[in-house]
């Protein structure tokens, strides 16, 4: 494995080259290693400048890791807050990945029975369930790879993403 000096140096002539695919690549290698060596402050400058570049390319995939990325360092300072805030970009991120890759909302019920889900394709349906506390665009990875063959549904199931309830009990 390459060491984080030899990663900084392989960065440096990336950046002389403006090749922002090895730049991201190797902000995200560097934010890993980083954090892997509890050199938390300079994890976060990666992953920050990794998602500031993806921003700028527009490059959904590489800023959503970089948010990742963000968000375990916030739960790692127990800065909930900012942690919350985090997540909440993550999740934007990859829903977004998903309406890019040509899923479209699907919506049921009123605003205290709201159900969301993005689908796309044609075929027999197939469905992709996300854990708890997650929502459907945990599948941004997986989901479009299916979307030839089948249906594809990937629902926020209730209480979470756009799916009600926002808060209280789930019905």
């Amino acid at each position: 494995e390459e060491s984080i000096a030899h990663k900084e140096e392989l960065l440096a002539d990336a950046r002389a080259a403006n090749d922002v695919h090895s730049q991201l690549k190797l902000l995200l290698d560097l934010g890993d290693a980083h954090f892997g060596a509890d050199e938390i402050d300079r994890a976060e400058s990666a992953y920050a400048e990794a998602a500031r570049i993806s921003e700028e390319n527009e490059n959904d995939l590489v800023g959503a890791i970089a948010e990742r990325g963000l968000a375990e360092i916030d739960w790692f300072r127990s800065d909930d807050e900012a942690a919350l805030a985090r997540l909440e970009k993550l999740e934007k991120y990859r829903r977004d990945a998903l309406v890019a890759d040509g899923f479209s909302p699907f919506v049921l019920g009123g605003e205290a029975d709201r159900q969301v889900s993005l689908v796309h394709g044609k075929g027999q349906p197939l469905l992709f369930l996300h854990g708890v506390g997650n929502q459907g665009g945990s599948w941004f990875e997986v989901a479009p790879a299916f979307v030839a063959r089948y249906r594809v549904v990937v629902p926020d199931l209730p209480g979470h993403g756009e799916s009600a309830p926002a808060s209280g009990d789930l019905p």
